[in-house]
């Protein structure tokens, strides 16, 4: 969707009431220092018995728990991109 593009996301999947959120790899770390990725930190401190940051060799990901539908998915992405970025 427009709202992962514009937190820099690659990739979502949704899987048995799960989202995982799949962001670009450390060739560009600039994404990391970015506004965006700072909201989705933001998230991820709000909310950490529900999120899991995860990483497997230099790719990074985040594990949301109790993201049963799609639109609970878009929703969620919303509330990221509505936060102040640390």
């Amino acid at each position: 969707t427009g709202v992962a593009r514009g937190l820099g996301i690659e990739k979502i999947a949704l899987k048995q009431g799960r989202m995982y959120i799949y962001f670009v790899g450390d060739e560009n770390l600039a994404y990391y220092q970015s506004a965006a990725f700072g909201r989705i930190l933001n998230f991820l401190q709000l909310n950490p018995r529900r999120c899991q940051l995860r990483e497997t060799g230099n790719r990074r990901s985040i594990l949301i728990y109790r993201v049963p539908t799609v639109e609970a998915a878009v929703d969620t992405l919303t509330t990221i991109t509505s936060l102040p970025a640390l």
